[in-house]
This record gives structure tokens, C-alpha cells and sequence, in this order.
């Protein structure tokens, strides 16, 4: 996994609920990177889980809406990293499509190794588009708050609807969003 995914993550911790929280997860959980992460680094996904597990102990919220508010919270990085590749979307459909089409395109291009979430599309048009999210790693609680920040950040009023296809693994997760009419 990439180290930007890590290294925000723990600005968020820092901003949400302080840097002696941060502090006190490098001393609950053992990292096999020492939690030494840099933005270009590769780590195992597994360091994540374990610091977000912990987290949710140690702040008493779940797991899910931690990864939720971290999705929410990584959604502006997004664009302020990848803003050539993303200043022509109008709109939360076109941004969800060049995720995929552009952004991970090119994340594989640089980082060969790099295993990023997959994103299919069975249907879009005008007021409705599916995302089906694909992913061993079973973040779809990330894509779900980056998802709800990206339909607030082109203020559009989108009704997002999610299926867990995988059962409760959360590894492959349709989620049907429908725009509602403007007033």
C-alpha cells in the first residue's frame, strides 16, 4: 500500500484527536516498518488495519466509521495531488471515473508493484451510476467517505446506497448512487 495512504492517515490522527494519540499507537501495536512511513513508500496493508483497530479501541468508535471519516478527511489531498489529472471533472461522475481511469492508471504506471482498489461501472448515466469497488483489502468504508466528500465537494445532493457483494468482507462492494434533482 502505498505511503500517502499511511502518512495521511496519521495527520488525520494528529488533527482529529491529537499527536500524543499518534504517539500512544506507535506503542500499542508492533509494526514490522517501525512506523517509519514516507509518502513514496510501499507498506503492508496489515500496518493500517492494525493501527486503525487500535485507534478505535483507544477513541471508542468503530472501526467502520473510523475508515469512513479517514476517506471523508483524504478526499481534498486527492485533488490537491492529482489536480491535472482531475481538473476536468464538472461533477462526482466524472471525478469517480477518472479514479479509475486516470489515477490509478497512472499510480500503476509509476509504482509497478502498487496493488490499488479496482473500480468497475455496469451503469451510468444522467442521475445514477453503480461503483463497484474491488479489493483484498476490504477498505470500502475508505471509498465510501471519499465517495460522500467528493458528491459534497461538486455540492451535488447524491443518495449513495451500498451492497456488501462479498458478505460481510467488505473486498467487493456495489455502491449505487442516484443524483437528486436540484430545487
Amino acid at each position: 500500500m502505498q505511503g500517502i495512504i499511511f502518512t495521511e492517515f496519521l495527520d488525520l490522527v494528529d488533527e482529529a484527536f491529537g499527536p500524543e494519540v499518534t504517539e500512544a499507537l506507535f506503542e500499542q501495536v508492533e509494526l514490522p516498518s517501525g512506523g517509519a512511513y514516507t509518502r513514496v513508500g510501499n507498506y503492508d496493508h496489515e500496518e493500517i488495519v492494525a493501527l486503525v483497530v487500535a485507534l478505535s479501541g483507544r477513541v471508542n468508535k468503530p472501526v467502520a466509521e473510523l475508515l469512513y471519516t479517514y476517506g471523508y478527511y483524504l478526499f481534498p489531498r486527492l485533488m490537491e495531488l492529482y489536480p491535472q489529472r482531475l481538473s476536468h471533472c464538472d461533477n462526482s461522475f466524472d471525478f469517480l471515473y477518472a479514479v479509475e481511469n486516470e489515477i490509478h492508471t497512472h499510480v500503476k504506471k509509476i509504482h509497478v508493484s502498487a496493488e490499488v482498489p479496482t473500480f468497475e461501472f455496469p451503469k451510468r448515466d444522467e442521475n445514477h451510476m453503480e461503483v463497484i469497488y474491488n479489493s483484498k483489502r476490504g477498505l470500502a468504508d475508505v471509498a465510501h467517505g471519499l465517495i460522500a466528500r467528493c458528491c459534497d465537494h461538486f455540492e451535488e445532493t447524491i443518495d449513495i446506497d451500498l451492497t456488501d457483494l462479498s458478505g460481510q468482507d467488505k473486498t467487493r462492494v456495489c455502491f449505487r448512487l442516484t443524483r437528486q434533482a436540484s430545487e
